[in-house]
């Protein structure tokens, strides 16, 4: 059974903690998100200065609408993840999370209180039943696609899917050009632009400096984006 705690010393890297504060601290509770790229909801509402105590975090999330990507959640543990939309319509403001250069989990605040676009990376896509293909993705969400629209869908690529219906919007291609936010490895928090993809090595380049990374790490990303990562 999965607890509900876990140590702060332990908790992880790219948390943004007092490690020594307390001895325990939530857990994310089990979800899309790998624990290492998502915070407890509860940690977004203290960190963003809504809440303080517990007790006031309870409160707000029983008692006032709280959103992530466009549905109501009212438990402490959910696990916000990179790029999901955190929105409070009753105070007009909405969050996301990313990632900088030290490898740190930072929410920020969107200038679109409305926002109901989100950007989502493709894992691997399959096809089932009805001639449709449904398309996985790395922040575990499932978007469903018909097939003649998914043949150009390709893993590593990114898509903006509208809230809560992920109908998608847009499609970006991992090529060669391609700008692209990197979320892990020595280089992770830059945004740079693919100049060649060699195998599961990536080679970038913004003008000034070139850098080898994994694919893995690449997350193709839209003008928008770029401007919140500055």
């Amino acid at each position: 059974m999965t607890k509900s705690h876990l140590k702060r010393l332990t908790a992880p890297n790219t948390w943004k903690i007092n490690r020594k504060e307390q001895t325990f601290m939530i857990r994310p509770e089990p979800g899309s998100h790998k624990m290492n790229l998502s915070i407890p909801l509860k940690n977004l509402l203290i960190q963003t200065g809504k809440a303080q105590t517990l007790r006031e975090v309870t409160y707000m999330l029983h008692n006032h609408k709280i959103l992530v990507d466009s549905r109501k959640r009212s438990s402490l543990a959910f696990p916000v993840g990179l790029f999901d939309i955190v929105s409070m319509p009753e105070i007009n403001e909405a969050f996301t999370i990313v990632i900088d250069s030290l490898g740190k989990l930072v929410i920020k605040k969107l200038k679109d209180h409305k926002s109901d676009i989100k950007l989502i990376k493709i894992k691997s896509k399959r096809k089932i039943k009805g001639n449709k293909i449904q398309v996985e993705t790395i922040c575990g969400r499932n978007v469903l696609a018909d097939e003649k629209d998914a043949v150009k869908y390709k893993s590593g690529d990114s898509l903006m899917i509208k809230l809560p219906s992920q109908k998608i919007v847009d499609h970006k291609k991992f090529e060669k050009g391609a700008t692209v936010y990197l979320i892990g490895g020595s280089h992770v928090g830059i945004v740079t632009k693919v100049k060649s993809i060699d195998g599961n090595t990536l080679l970038c380049s913004n003008g000034k400096q070139e850098l080898e990374t994994k694919k893995k790490y690449a997350f193709v990303i839209v003008d928008e984006v770029k401007k919140l990562l500055e």
